[in-house]
């Protein structure tokens, strides 16, 4: 609940909702916890699986 949250707690919520919302953040005793972030996933370039004198170039021309 808006109870629980970091920002409601220590006064710092401009919102008067009754349920949590989009910036909620849990209070903790070792205080604000940014959120868990996804991993990054690195994928080959686009050009990647191009030839670059070759036939296979689609689309794009290279100078």
């Amino acid at each position: 609940s808006c109870e629980d949250c970091y920002f409601r707690q220590k006064m710092l919520c401009a919102l008067d909702l009754e349920e949590p919302c989009g910036t909620f953040r849990e209070s903790r005793p070792e205080g604000l916890v940014p959120p868990r972030q996804p991993m990054l996933l690195l994928r080959p370039p686009r050009w990647a699986d191009r030839e670059i004198n070759g036939s296979r170039e689609s689309g794009a021309a290279f100078g």
